[in-house]
């Protein structure tokens, strides 16, 4: 079904975009991550240079929030909703010291879940912080967190693209990176082209990845799934990545 599908009358509502990504496979196992369904992700076309995306899979009890993402995004200004009490796995659990949680942020005039785990992420952060985002225009909060960061001697680094594919977004990331970098921010750009991941490695032991960019948009007026987790071997895979 089409999510909140355009009338004769518009409003506010215009702006809530599903951005959300995700595949579900029997309940068990979710894909979760920038990458959407074009010829673009897999590479079968070139349009802004080499497109770098990414992702998570994952398997167990955390596979129930991606699946209460879907229907939150599926079940939106329809009539008769749709439970997805019957999907629902709820097993499995992670190995001991490690966690790993899905959510969604919806912009139902509730908190921002992205925006929030941003920042209670970048806040608690000990020696580092590792960003891949294909936009760089986040709001105060989140921006007040990355400076706070490196003034208390923790290393920020965020990677962003070198060819745009919005020219006019592509301008005020740079304004925006220009700011961070006053405050000892690495700011660097992927030169092969378009990076579209989207993800945080706090410490080499956190991982934030989803949809999500950090950008105003994303933070507050899309419907967003993303994936925490404390889990070093992932978090190492995505630092590596990045």
């Amino acid at each position: 079904r089409a999510f909140n599908r355009i009338g004769w009358f518009l409003s506010g509502g215009i702006n809530r975009r599903n951005h959300g990504k995700c595949a579900v496979i029997d309940g068990k196992t979710a894909y979760i991550g920038g990458v959407n369904v074009g010829d673009e992700y897999v590479g079968k076309t070139e349009r802004f240079g080499v497109w770098k995306d990414g992702g998570v899979r994952f398997h167990g009890g955390a596979v129930d929030g991606v699946i209460e993402a879907f229907f939150s995004a599926y079940n939106f200004r329809r009539g008769k909703k749709e439970s997805p009490e019957p999907y629902y796995n709820r097993k499995a659990a992670p190995a001991e010291g490690e966690f790993l949680n899905a959510f969604f942020s919806a912009p139902t005039g509730e908190e921002s879940h992205l925006a929030e785990v941003y920042k209670t992420a970048i806040y608690n952060a000990k020696k580092s912080v590792t960003i891949s985002t294909p936009y760089l225009i986040p709001d105060d909060g989140v921006t007040n967190a990355l400076i706070s960061a490196a003034e208390r001697g923790v290393e920020v680094r965020v990677v962003i693209p070198a060819v745009p594919d919005k020219r006019a977004v592509y301008e005020v990331s740079l304004v925006f990176a220009e700011k961070l970098k006053a405050h000892g921010i690495a700011v660097l750009r992927y030169a092969a082209g378009f990076i579209h991941c989207k993800n945080t490695v706090i410490d080499g032991e956190y991982l934030l990845s989803g949809s999500g960019n950090m950008d105003y948009r994303s933070l507050y007026l899309h419907y967003e799934i993303g994936l925490f987790a404390r889990c070093r071997r992932l978090a190492e895979a995505a630092e590596k990545d990045i």
